[in-house]
């Protein structure tokens, strides 16, 4: 429903725009009221452009496996038995293993925040 909203803004923004081009057409050299209009509708809509959200199914493990995707094991709370012991160097909780590939791949768990030194 939130990109629908945004989407909905982003019309009433090319109006306005539209609207300011055809006062510029007449000779209107600032046209404060439809610039304040489409400024207004901006900044009140904060639109982003971010992806939605993705819904994640805790049930299936969320290990992101390199080179391979993602676990989808059976598993409790985002993580399956094998892939809820991984811990990052940093001690916590391991999401995905390092991608890089030499002559193979590293396969390091790693949590969100960290990375391999490559």
């Amino acid at each position: 429903m939130e990109h629908l909203e945004q989407l909905k803004r982003i019309k009433e923004l090319e109006g306005a725009i539209k609207r300011m081009l055809e006062y510029r057409g007449e000779g209107v050299v600032l046209p404060e009221k439809v610039f304040d209009e489409a400024s207004a509708i901006l900044y009140k809509s904060e639109i982003t452009t971010e992806a939605p959200k993705k819904v994640v199914d805790l049930t299936q493990c969320q290990y992101d496996k390199p080179w391979q995707g993602t676990c989808k094991a059976d598993a409790e709370n985002g993580y399956c038995a094998k892939h809820k012991e991984e811990k990052c160097r940093c001690g916590k909780q391991a999401t995905h293993g390092c991608s890089h590939a030499g002559q193979f791949v590293c396969g390091a768990p790693l949590c969100d925040e960290c990375k391999c030194k490559h």
